[in-house]
């Protein structure tokens, strides 16, 4: 997780949403969910006691989804997430596997930045939410 990316998006994530108390104020983050999201010693620790020998890891579009940003801001947003897991993996190449995320909101970008994430930073694929704001990915509207 970048705290860039994490500042900018978890209020208007689901968790970030389901956090918030009844007069609307989003809560923070536990500090141990964001610790387990965030350090890299940690997570190697903990892959390692539970057996774990490679793991994927990639930007988690719940609480960092970028979908409901402006198009050029969720961009810039997921090119930082692209360049923290290409480095993230770089650290630790034989236990980590990194995909990425695309701005969905922006067709074009989204394809561009999915290339750059593949073939220059060589993530291993994309992961994508099923709704990209109001609509649904199988929606016609979506094509």
């Amino acid at each position: 997780m970048t705290q860039e990316v994490f500042d900018a998006t978890y209020k208007l994530s689901v968790l970030g949403q389901l956090r918030a108390d009844s007069g609307g104020a989003v809560r923070a983050c536990p500090t141990q969910q964001v610790e387990r999201m965030t350090k890299l010693n940690l997570r190697l620790e903990e892959m390692d006691h539970m057996g774990v020998y490679i793991q994927v890891v990639s930007p988690n579009i719940l609480h960092q989804c970028t979908y409901s940003i402006d198009p050029t801001e969720g961009l810039r947003l997921e090119k930082l997430n692209h360049d923290y897991m290409a480095d993230l993996v770089s650290k630790a190449p034989d236990q980590l596997v990194g995909i990425a995320s695309i701005p969905l909101q922006d067709v074009s970008a989204a394809i561009r930045e999915m290339e750059r994430a593949v073939l220059d930073l060589k993530l291993r694929g994309v992961v994508v939410a099923s709704r990209v704001n109001d609509l649904e990915l199988g929606d016609p509207a979506a094509r």
